[in-house]
């Protein structure tokens, strides 16, 4: 089952993601990664896990950051071909530390084919 579920040529979509790891103190239940001090965030996609076609792009931090919420506005070459895809969010800080998440799996994406001629 798709997380994501897109289709071809449809664009102007915006993705979000609560961002969580587990608790810094206990270890234990997820919490959302603060992300107030974030450089950047990054959406990436892949035709195979960690390879192969690398679409994506820049995304956002959602306020208020410490809800570790991301968005990333659906570009046109994302939804180019149907197909099976596999995605992560990562964000950065400084002194060069990026949390890739979800850290065990990959996000599941569908793009659809498109049922009918595009309506501009």
């Amino acid at each position: 089952m798709a997380d994501i579920t897109l289709v071809q040529g449809n664009v102007g979509k915006v993705l979000t993601y609560r961002m969580m790891i587990p608790d810094p103190v206990t270890g234990q239940k997820l919490v959302p990664l603060d992300l107030k001090d974030a450089t950047s965030i990054r959406f990436r996609m892949y035709s195979q896990p960690g390879c192969g076609t690398l679409l994506g792009g820049v995304g956002a931090v959602v306020n208020p950051p410490r809800e570790g919420i991301v968005s990333y506005d659906v570009a046109d070459a994302d939804v180019a071909k149907p197909g099976n895809y596999f995605a992560t969010f990562e964000a950065h800080f400084p002194n060069d530390v990026t949390v890739t998440l979800p850290e065990n799996r990959y996000l599941n994406v569908l793009v659809m084919p498109r049922l009918g001629p595009a309506v501009p």
